[in-house]
């Protein structure tokens, strides 16, 4: 499995420039198309493949749409002294991992430092110091200010981790970090969907529809001996509410540059989704976010 394709989506906060003019807020759409007709990620797991299309996406919304700072809505991290088993840690990681990256986005030291304080201390548990080494610490700490360098070096990090995990066959290990950075991350958009109820942030949190299957259907290759069991239960109690999100795709006329050689191929997305589905979501997520806390 690999964090470099799975994990680090939920991590990194990119950038979007707003734009003043029509023409340049419809060039912008169609650049944001382009991704999202890209996002799909595939993998292939033991002879299996997995496709998760990336919930990165909902990190382009946070610049775009110039939401304010809340720390409200993060974990804490007043129970890590008390997680004391892989399964935990290992989830527990990829949870603050997305704290960390949200806090990344608006440069705030005081939570960059809490969040990288619990991801050294829980990386230390999982025998992943030599990727969160103090070379990493100390140069992620002289680039607060900077998230784009922090989130280059989140980068270089992780992928780090993810070869340790691999040589070492801890692939179980992967999938629960995944899965702690995908419930925050869920956790994340559909709280700022309170904050400010945008028609992409709903898409976003819409298309986490599909994400959730490949989410369960890794967790069920890789549960080490039950332990993924309540977990996976959970999440299918939120399968069934996303079971009631429809989304229709209407293709577009492909457009050619002859010039280039290329085509791009455009669509649009029609989401049925109403707000109090994304409150029943919202809950859902709370419920298992908690359980991966506590």
């Amino acid at each position: 499995m690999s964090l470099t394709k799975y994990l680090y989506p939920f991590l990194i906060f990119f950038s979007l420039l707003s734009c003043d003019s029509n023409e340049k807020k419809k060039e912008t759409a169609n650049k944001k198309e382009e991704i999202d007709a890209s996002k799909v990620l595939n993998t292939s797991l033991d002879g299996k493949i997995f496709s998760i299309p990336s919930p990165a996406q909902t990190s382009f919304l946070i610049r775009s749409l110039d939401l304010d700072f809340t720390p409200s809505i993060l974990a804490d991290g007043n129970n890590v002294e008390n997680l004391v088993d892989e399964h935990t840690q290992a989830l527990n990681l990829g949870l603050y991992g997305a704290d960390l990256g949200y806090s990344s986005l608006y440069d705030n030291k005081k939570y960059i430092l809490k969040y990288l304080k619990i991801i050294q201390s829980l990386t230390s548990e999982l025998g992943l110091n030599s990727a969160f080494d103090e070379k990493f610490m100390k140069e992620f700490e002289s680039s607060i200010g900077d998230y784009k360098k922090m989130l280059i070096l989140m980068s270089e990090t992780f992928k780090k981790a993810d070869n340790l995990l691999k040589h070492s066959e801890k692939k179980h290990i992967s999938a629960l970090i995944l899965t702690g950075g995908w419930v925050e991350s869920l956790h994340i958009a559909t709280n700022l969907y309170k904050t400010k109820n945008s028609e992409e942030i709903q898409r976003r949190i819409a298309e986490q529809k599909y994400t959730l299957t490949s989410i369960i259907d890794i967790l069920n290759e890789y549960n080490d001996n039950g332990k993924n069991d309540l977990l996976i239960s959970n999440l299918k109690e939120l399968q069934k509410s996303y079971d009631k999100v429809m989304i229709n795709y209407e293709y577009n006329t492909p457009e050619t540059f002859e010039d280039k050689k290329t085509t791009h191929f455009r669509h649009s997305i029609i989401i049925q989704m109403d707000d109090s589905l994304i409150d029943e979501i919202n809950q859902k997520i709370q419920d298992i976010r908690n359980l991966i806390i506590k």
